[in-house]
């Protein structure tokens, strides 16, 4: 995946996506979109610093929920959002652990939900809320996401952050 291309530009052509399926009243039932540049590029000359690139990440992800909490879809959406990998955050609890946030009118906003969960418990809850039988065993024995999600829906649109660290950040030409 090019790290050339800025995550928020990436976020300003689904929401402007976005539109045009407000335009014509449909929003596709599932999408998978990805923001790479948390990944960074390191300190690879002429390339966003890692904390550029991170904060290019989160503000394109805070942009696109921004957006669709804004939108006439909001009220039935739910965003997954997972990092592929730990990026070397090794805790206190497990090495392979990862981010992941379930976004929706129905979720329980501002908790951190403790149970244990994989992307397998993620597929699983997408197939629930889709209306569709499971692929395989894996996801038939896994336990859908139940405790993120509250009884009662709050339709707060979310508003998202600007960003503190300046996207333009590149790193410096080597000395030689």
């Amino acid at each position: 995946f090019p790290n050339e291309v800025p995550d928020v530009y990436r976020a300003a052509e689904f929401i402007r996506e976005l539109k045009a399926f407000e335009q014509q009243g449909n929003f596709p039932n599932f999408m998978i979109m990805l923001l790479p540049n948390d990944h960074t590029s390191g300190t690879t000359p002429g390339m966003p610093t890692p904390r550029a690139a991170v904060a290019d990440n989160d503000l394109a992800l805070g942009q696109i929920v921004e957006a669709i909490s804004q939108s006439k879809f909001w009220k039935e959406t739910c965003i997954f959002v997972t990092e592929d990998d730990p990026q070397a955050g090794l805790d206190h609890v497990d090495g392979h652990r990862t981010v992941g946030l379930v976004i929706s009118p129905f979720t329980r906003r501002r908790e951190v939900v403790s149970t244990y969960y994989s992307q397998i418990n993620m597929v699983r809850t997408m197939e629930n809320i889709l209306g569709l039988p499971p692929m395989n065993q894996l996801d038939l024995g896994a336990e859908p996401m139940l405790d993120c999600f509250a009884e009662t829906p709050d339709y707060t649109p979310y508003k998202a952050l600007i960003n503190t660290i300046p996207l333009e950040e590149i790193n410096p030409s080597l000395e030689s």
